[in-house]
């Protein structure tokens, strides 16, 4: 799973996976079209999802390191997506719950 509850399915011919680093000697989460053999750091579902204020993507010399994102009030940086926050996602018209685990 892959956030599917929050932002539906993978668009074909996008699949996810893990993905060696060689240069960092970790995986990351990335998505892999499975036409083009391109593996891509970002979700594509989000491709289309503005960040919200003041949030924004900090860009890498090389596009397929980890995506991170900077909080432009506080200087905060991040390599979790604002997009996929509570906030966001209520914003966005998703309906969330709380729940106990036990």
């Amino acid at each position: 799973m892959s956030n599917e509850a929050f932002v539906g399915p993978l668009p074909a011919p996008f699949e996810s996976v893990l993905h060696f680093k060689d240069s960092k000697g970790y995986y990351q989460m990335a998505y892999i079209d499975r036409v083009t053999c391109v593996v891509h750091p970002d979700d594509p579902r989000l491709r289309n999802t503005q960040l919200p204020e003041p949030w924004e993507k900090l860009h890498h010399a090389n596009e397929n390191e980890l995506t991170h994102f900077g909080n432009g009030d506080t200087g905060k940086a991040t390599v979790l997506d604002p997009r996929l926050t509570a906030n966001a996602l209520r914003a966005r018209g998703v309906e969330l719950e709380m729940f106990d685990l036990i």
